[in-house]
């Protein structure tokens, strides 16, 4: 695991001081995590505050990464950006969908940005993202389709209907297609089919269920549909899937 100095220093104020200590001021603001990865964007410091969304302890999550917390449809998009970070690109007002242990969706704004050494050398990131609900008007367009993400996760296993999403906050199903993409950059019925794999691959790993059954209990009513829309998804077949992950 690469590693850096964990170290402040500022010499003009003859000062030193770990991360730990210096970032430990955010534990006091219970809406903002922050957190410091590697360049294998393994955790090397996160906030209490952080570790506390994710049912866990700050000493727990050294060394681990965001496959050891979040569903991978979710962790592969936060590792495509700490890629870019570690390529020297700086992220302000990102805005990400957080789920916590219990797979509770917090909207979130985030920042992220290079870290560092004296040699100028990029050698981690540095992370923070606050919970868009004490954020105010800020937050509105997230809050407004919390209903509907909320309803896609609680009830993924059902048949859900375009118009079935719109009713929920009041709609046309042209309305909330182009408010859903406009925010999440896709349909609700395009987030619904990732739901469904995600929870298809978690069943694959966890349970001994035939393909067919975890089809059939993920929502899907047609086998051979499941597995095209599984492979589009995961590049591998749900057969290869579990094979890699048991």
């Amino acid at each position: 695991m690469n590693t850096f100095d964990q170290n402040i220093n500022v010499p003009e104020f003859d000062f030193s001081c770990s991360f730990e200590n210096l970032f430990r001021f955010y534990d006091n603001y219970t809406d903002t995590r922050t957190f410091i990865k590697n360049l294998d964007c393994k955790y090397v410091f996160c906030s209490k505050t952080y570790a506390d969304l994710l049912g866990t302890s700050p000493e727990e999550m050294l060394g681990k990464g965001d496959y050891d917390y979040y569903e991978k449809s979710i962790a592969d998009l936060y590792l495509e950006e700490d890629q870019k970070v570690l390529n020297g690109q700086s992220f302000v007002n990102q805005r990400w969908m957080v789920p916590d242990h219990r797979d509770v969706i917090s909207w979130c704004i985030s920042h992220k940005f290079p870290l560092k050494n004296n040699k100028g050398e990029i050698c981690g990131i540095f992370g923070t993202f606050r919970d868009l609900k004490m954020a105010g008007i800020e937050a509105k367009p997230f809050n407004d389709l919390s209903e509907v993400v909320e309803y896609l996760h609680n009830n993924y296993t059902k048949d859900i209907s375009s118009q079935e999403l719109a009713s929920l906050i009041d709609l046309s199903v042209g309305h909330l297609n182009r408010k859903f993409k406009n925010i999440m950059g896709e349909t609700p019925i395009q987030y619904l089919l990732k739901v469904r794999i995600n929870k298809a691959a978690e069943r694959l790993k966890m349970t001994d269920d035939t393909i067919a059954e975890i089809a059939y209990t993920c929502g899907f009513n047609n086998q051979t549909y499941f597995n095209r829309q599984f492979k589009k998804l995961t590049g591998l077949t749900p057969k290869m899937y579990r094979s890699l992950n048991t």
